[in-house]
């Protein structure tokens, strides 16, 4: 049996901020291919379980491609932290933020009607920051944030956010983006 190329992602985790938001991320930290004869899931599965012994907070991921298709499977290193973004690590793109004022007109029937013109953009640098988890610390003014990575996008509303107390609803809202080709909804993402 010909052997099987493994490629080994090693993640640590660090934090950026814009516009006040401190969004936790990963970055990429090194690149490794090994190849492994035998079964390939079982040689991954081995090196995770290696790589649990390694010292310090991080994410680990191994792809396994082999003629029957392609697996990836990861491993936090530490505690897990905050709300899953996306089920493997994905580049970070930009982050987006919807502060509360933007809102306040933008309410209808308990759904959050937001324009692209209501969103902060602010582009991350670099290839090696990727999002995967993550706890957010924002200030009271900040109530969406929008995590724009390679792998899609992710709403996510910040939970001290009180649609009660801004608008007199009782129900959360939803967000809606309208005015471009993307619609945004609160599938997929979940408040942290």
């Amino acid at each position: 049996m010909p052997g099987i190329v493994l490629k080994i992602r090693r993640f640590m985790r660090d934090s950026l901020s814009f516009g006040g938001l401190r969004l936790h991320v990963l970055r990429l930290r090194e690149v490794e291919e090994r190849q492994v004869s035998g079964d390939p899931l079982d040689a991954a599965l081995g090196i995770l379980e290696e790589e649990s012994k390694a010292p310090g907070p991080g994410y680990v991921v191994v792809e396994v491609q082999s003629g029957r298709g392609k697996s990836i499977m990861g491993e936090v290193l530490g505690e897990s932290r905050g709300s899953l973004l996306f089920p493997k690590p994905s580049r970070l793109r930009r982050v987006g933020i919807v502060r509360v004022d933007a809102l306040s007109s933008r309410v209808e029937s308990g759904i959050v009607r937001l324009k692209e013109s209501d969103i902060e953009w602010f582009n991350v640098e670099g290839e090696d920051v990727y999002v995967f988890d993550s706890p957010l610390e924002a200030p009271e003014n900040i109530a969406y944030v929008i995590v724009d990575a390679e792998d899609g996008r992710r709403y996510v509303r910040v939970q001290r956010f009180s649609t009660q107390k801004l608008y007199g609803q009782p129900q959360p809202p939803q967000a809606e983006l309208t005015g471009s080709n993307e619609a945004a909804s609160s599938e997929g993402s979940s408040p942290s």
